[in-house]
């Protein structure tokens, strides 16, 4: 009986032990839970106040990091497939934001998407608070100069502050690009009305930097943008002056700026000669003449009073339909035009039917439409009748 009575007393023991242990268990995971959701409505209303920065750093990569008010990374999101390459494998959240930004610059130097020729990085902070979102924006810039200052990359640098606009987001969703590099491009296009969206949409920070003109007060740049992928000023100017056959001498009023033309990158040249204005667009990386016109310097004129009989228009020259003087003897002959289609279509002249030649002016650019038949196919050929390149083509069944 005694020993039943000690077995008792000992199970009893036990079972208030376990039960003890249970209770103290359960207030531990109620107490680790009320802590995690304690913390994501913390990481939730840092998200949706003022506190909150968005940065965007942009080059072809897009990549968002939401900071708090303490510079500590509350989110890091990619934005397009490169930025998912650059931030793979990457543990971010919680960290300082400069620790942040210098991962990331030195992801996307060790990626490659940072070079030589693709320099420029767009820095983007978006904050309800402008004078916050300035100095947060200053410091950043600060950070990647003294980051990029210690790589053999001379770095170029554009930075903006924004704030929430339905415009900007509108656009940048209808892209797929951030609403930083949106905002940037309305600017160039604002500045340069001849430039479009959807083009600019699709290029670089840096080719975007090359365009960007620096008319906006909003938007700040440091450094220079590479200009390694292209021919130069010197070789552009070269290519112009012998295209035009001018005294090298005698040319005055140079311009060159870049722009964006033929889904290329090229240089929009202007000079003036000897009575004589002239105008080039040229590829920036080929150096291939896109488009070019030539007329009367008025100015010239006005200054001149022999000016009448010491110039003589070409009487080898046509006049298109902007009353702009343009002569014939650099253009490719109908010939050649026709040589170029056949050969790109893989056709021998002599199975090809139906053969039609037109010389014609489309978009600003002087060009061959060759329409031609062969077998079972109708053939048409747009062709620059400056450098014969090939602008569009048309195969389809011969109805």
């Amino acid at each position: 009986m005694e020993n039943e009575k000690k077995y008792k007393l000992k199970s009893s023991w036990i079972k208030k032990q376990w039960l003890l242990l249970s209770v103290i268990f359960i207030m531990i995971i109620l107490g680790l839970t009320g802590y995690s959701a304690l913390n994501k409505n913390k990481n939730i209303d840092l998200l949706t106040s003022g506190n909150v920065s968005t940065v965007t750093l942009d080059v072809n990569p897009s990549i968002e990091i939401k900071v708090n008010e303490q510079e500590k990374v509350v989110e890091v999101n990619a934005l397009n497939e490169d930025a998912k390459k650059v931030l793979d494998g990457m543990k971010l959240k919680d960290t300082d934001l400069n620790v942040t930004v210098n991962a990331l610059i030195g992801s996307l130097l060790k990626n490659g998407y940072i070079n030589e020729i693709t320099n420029s990085i767009l820095v983007t902070v978006e904050n309800e608070d402008i004078a916050k979102a300035d100095t947060l924006r200053k410091k950043l810039t600060e950070e990647i100069n003294t980051f990029l200052g210690s790589d053999i990359i001379h770095g170029s640098i554009v930075s903006q502050t924004i704030v929430e606009n339905s415009e900007i987001k509108d656009m940048a969703a209808n892209y797929t690009i951030s609403e930083g590099k949106a905002n940037l491009i309305k600017s160039i296009v604002k500045q340069n009305s001849l430039l479009n969206e959807v083009d600019l949409a699709k290029l670089s920070i840096t080719e975007l930097n090359l365009l960007y003109k620096g008319e906006d007060t909003a938007i700040k740049t440091e450094g220079t943008a590479s200009v390694k992928g292209y021919i130069g000023e010197e070789k552009a100017r070269e290519i112009v002056i012998n295209h035009s056959k001018v005294n090298s001498g005698m040319v005055k009023n140079f311009r060159m700026d870049f722009d964006y033309d033929y889904n290329a990158m090229t240089y929009d040249i202007s000079f003036k000669s000897e009575g004589k204005e002239y105008d080039y667009e040229i590829d920036a990386k080929t150096g291939d003449i896109m488009e070019y016109d030539v007329e009367n310097d008025n100015e010239y004129f006005q200054n001149n009073t022999n000016s009448n009989s010491d110039i003589q228009t070409s009487p080898n020259t046509s006049t298109n339909t902007s009353n702009v003087t343009m002569s014939t003897d650099s253009y490719i002959s109908n010939v050649q035009a026709k040589s170029i289609a056949l050969t790109h279509a893989g056709v021998a002249e002599s199975l090809a039917r139906e053969m039609e030649i037109d010389f014609d002016y489309e978009a600003g650019v002087r060009i061959y439409e060759v329409n031609f038949k062969a077998g079972n196919y109708e053939y048409e050929y747009d062709i620059n009748a400056i450098t014969g390149k090939i602008i569009k083509n048309y195969k389809e069944i011969d109805d």
